[in-house]
């Protein structure tokens, strides 16, 4: 699907001074560098505009006259237009001529060159400085249409008979005001009456087939583009009148509400292409292999990675430990940067997508990424029975169990690389400790751990937390349970490290958390009768099968009820983008995706039902930095 963002300018993306501020700046040239489909939807006039945003690379056309014009602006062209008939432009040139007044014309011709007229130019040089338009005047013009023209005077009431008397025709689009920023100023701005930002973003839609469209306004003039538009975002300056029709407030122009809100939308959209050219969990485990001889599937990092966070010599032990959930966000909130884990804290790594403990717990696993093992969510929608089966437990979404053997474990790839290890001369074992965190366990295990690495001969210990996961879950991020937990667990590596000896610690986690804005699938069912299956894999990477008969209205709705907070990838954009990693993929990878997947990007999240909702305060699985950041920390033995 192709994304468009078109903003209005006065009062809207420029401040109340009518200038385009230097932060607002900033973020349209970075973001039209980088190609961002954004545009202009004014009832300025090509001449404003190119003066306003001469240095920055509209590459979209811009909807200009309120409608009157399509403009391309890097060549000064018109692409359309709506012109005022011949048999209306006499009307107007009879009346102006009649009462003597100052006006200004834009004309275009047959090629689609953009040409400006000005009568009596001495009247117009305080709208020329404060607008910063260059005087421009092409007459005399060869033969063209006109598309707009504007009387000026310093008086209303020749402006205001006139305008009564057009009105009465119902020939023209008309707006009469006092101007805001010229003193006892005011004009009259006319267009053909079928002119307007709606019906030309209507066009620039089907000239480059734009279908999720997002428009920013203050005034009623502006109503039409929302009519046009998937979500609509109204400045906190706008009229009341326009509000009501809005999807989203935003801050007013004074406070670059459209620049920031775009440069949002482009960093969130950009995170995960950003974020897949840093170091990874996948990397960290296929250094690892490689390090025992193994030949991982992916990449690694520097050869030598381990050599480099290390005394530069082997070990006899390595305990890799995966702690579930604690994401780098976690460790910063809860532990003091004098702590343990914070100063053997040696980078951040990123996790994989969904970041959740399904994909992400396999990948540090098995080296591969979910693309690879099959292993996308925590339920999977499983083709050949046309149903979602949750990959742990095993059951639908009914809670019946799917069969007598585990699905995922019958066609999913779950390589253990370790256990690998085992048929060597290195001697391997998988612990796990799970909540609740006891003294008792964590003093057997312990022992446990210890008894094992400090046997003769070589070992590699895979030790696996469930924590803080299940607490944060219930707790949230923001719990000071966390901050205990985080605590006893960092007392028991600390431990460890004082009684296993010759032994590597390389301490990770699968995901991060977040707090959780929750809706509930189950109050719009409008939305489900549109679904053929429930979602699967997570409610914050939503995996969505839809009825073909709604497949048009399906977007649109999902946008209003989720506040346009996710993003909706069709599963060609999933396949070519590898959100789920790259190849070789998992051959029933593309029979498991649905017509769309919708992608959190804020903390609001959209549960399949009641009951899950109400057992989550925190979860993951979406595109923030706090679910993919997760850190890798580093540290040896101190016996």
């Amino acid at each position: 699907m192709d994304d468009l963002y078109i903003t209005d300018m006065d009062g809207t993306l420029l401040n109340s001074n009518g200038q385009l501020s230097a932060p607002s700046y900033n973020y349209l040239k970075l973001l039209l560098s980088k190609s961002f489909p954004f545009t202009i939807a004014s009832g300025r006039s090509p001449l404003s505009v190119c003066s306003i945003f001469k240095n920055l690379n509209f590459v979209i056309p811009m909807i200009l006259l309120n409608g009157a014009i399509i403009y391309d602006f890097q060549n000064n062209k018109a692409v359309t237009s709506t012109p005022i008939p011949h048999t209306s432009r006499q009307l107007l040139d009879d009346l102006r001529q009649s009462f003597n007044l100052p006006e200004f014309q834009i004309l275009s011709s047959a090629s689609g060159n953009v040409i400006s007229l000005f009568s009596s130019p001495e009247h117009w040089e305080p709208f020329w400085k404060h607008y910063r338009i260059p005087f421009q005047n092409n007459d005399p013009a060869p033969p063209s249409s006109l598309i707009y023209t504007i009387f000026m005077d310093h008086h209303p009431e020749q402006l205001e008979y006139i305008y009564n008397t057009l009105q009465k025709t119902d020939l023209f689009s008309l707006d009469f005001y006092k101007d805001t920023y010229l003193p006892e100023t005011w004009f009259l701005e006319i267009y053909d009456k079928h002119a307007s930002k709606g019906q030309a973003l209507k066009t620039l839609k089907e000239l480059y087939n734009f279908e999720n469209i997002t428009c920013f306004g203050n005034g009623e003039n502006d109503l039409s583009l929302f009519s046009e538009s998937t979500w609509c975002c109204a400045v906190d300056n706008a009229k009341s009148s326009l509000k009501d029709h809005a999807s989203q407030i935003i801050p007013d122009c004074d406070h670059n509400g459209v620049a920031e809100y775009l440069f949002q939308v482009y960093l969130t959209e950009n995170l995960w292409k950003t974020l897949q050219s840093s170091p990874s969990i996948v990397q960290l485990t296929s250094t690892l292999m490689a390090y025992f001889s193994l030949k991982p599937v992916n990449s690694t990092f520097l050869p030598d990675f381990l050599k480099t966070h290390t005394c530069h010599t082997p070990h006899k032990n390595l305990i890799y430990i995966l702690a579930d959930g604690l994401g780098s966000n976690i460790l910063t909130k809860h532990l003091p940067k004098n702590s343990f884990f914070n100063t053997h804290f040696k980078t951040n790594l990123v996790s994989v997508f969904p970041p959740t403990t399904v994909s992400a717990a396999t990948a540090l696993e098995t080296g591969l990424y979910p693309s690879q093992s099959g292993y996308l969510g925590w339920s999977i929608y499983w083709p050949y029975l046309k149903q979602n089966i949750a990959v742990f437990t095993n059951l639908t979404d009914d809670g019946i169990p799917a069969s007598h053997e585990n699905i995922a474990k019958q066609y999913l790839y779950h390589p253990d690389w370790i256990n690998e290890l085992n048929n060597s001369n290195i001697n391997t074992i998988e612990i796990d400790i799970s909540y609740p965190f006891t003294d008792d366990l964590i003093a057997q295990s312990v022992e446990k751990i210890c008894k094992f690495t400090n046997s003769p001969g070589e070992h590699i210990l895979y030790l696996y937390l469930n924590e803080p996961d299940h607490t944060l879950h219930k707790k949230g991020t923001q719990s000071p349970d966390v901050t205990s937990l985080l605590i006893d667990i960092e007392k028991m590596m600390l431990q460890l490290s004082k009684m296993c000896a010759d032994t590597l610690f390389v301490f990770t986690a699968d995901h991060g958390f977040i707090d959780v804005d929750p809706l509930c699938l189950e109050d719009y069912p409008e939305l489900m009768n549109m679904l053929q299956v429930p979602p699967s894999l997570e409610p914050r990477a939503m995996n969505l099968f839809i009825k073909p008969e709604y497949l048009e209205k399906f977007c649109s709705l999902f946008h209003k009820i989720t506040k346009n907070t996710y993003h909706l990838y069709s599963k060609q954009e999933v396949l070519k983008n590898a959100l789920f990693g790259p190849p070789p993929v998992h051959p029933l990878l593309e029979e498991m995706l649905g017509d769309y997947l919708a992608v959190a990007q804020t903390p609001l999240t959209l549960f399949p039902n009641r009951s899950y909702l109400d057992s989550m305060v925190a979860t993951h699985g979406g595109l923030t930095t706090d679910e993919l950041l997760v850190p890798l920390i580093i540290f040896e033995s101190e016996c």
